[in-house]
Order: structure tokens, then C-alpha cells, then sequence
């Protein structure tokens, strides 16, 4: 899932890893209300990620460093590992 939302401050993105074998695939994109892609994070953006649970924060910065504008967001959440593959879908409401 992904806490808090709305939010002023960043959302913190829970998700789980199970079996043996760490992600052969993994993104996080975040798209702006008028379907623009605001950032991404790839599998080579990420320090260690852990079998079992696993929190990513994101700041609410696009890719240059500039902090977003009120509304609401759509996040793409795509992990591969294990032979299995998930994606998830939410909004994100940004308040400033």
C-alpha cells in the first residue's frame, strides 16, 4: 500500500517480497493528473530491497528536483521476481 494519502511531506510505498530470489524487475512511476510522467524508480535506484517487507519513500519531487503541485496523482507500482510478476495502480492526492 502506500501511506500517508493524502500527503504534504511524501508517500512511503509498502510492498512484499516472498520466495527466495530478490526482483529481476522493478519501477515505481508516478504520473501527473494531465498523464505525464513526473518520475520514475528503477531497480537501480533502490539500495537493498529485502525478502519480506519493504518500504520505498518518495519526497514528492519530479525528476528535476521540483516539488509537485496540488492534485491528484496516479502511481504504477511493477515488480518481477521469482517467475512472478505483480503491478499495482492507485492515486496519490498531493496537498502543499
Amino acid at each position: 500500500g502506500v501511506y500517508p494519502n493524502p500527503s504534504s511531506v511524501g508517500f512511503f510505498f509498502n510492498f512484499e517480497l516472498t520466495g527466495n530470489k530478490l526482483p529481476d524487475e522493478f519501477l515505481i512511476e508516478i504520473i501527473s493528473p494531465t498523464g505525464q510522467l513526473v518520475t520514475r524508480f528503477g531497480i537501480e535506484d533502490i539500495y537493498q530491497f529485502y525478502i519480506g517487507n519493504n518500504e520505498i519513500f518518495w519526497n514528492g519531487n519530479d525528476t528535476t528536483g521540483k516539488t509537485l503541485t496540488n492534485g491528484v496523482y496516479l502511481y504504477r507500482l511493477h515488480i518481477k521476481a521469482n517467475d512472478k510478476e505483480s503491478v499495482n495502480t492507485g492515486r496519490l492526492v498531493w496537498i502543499r
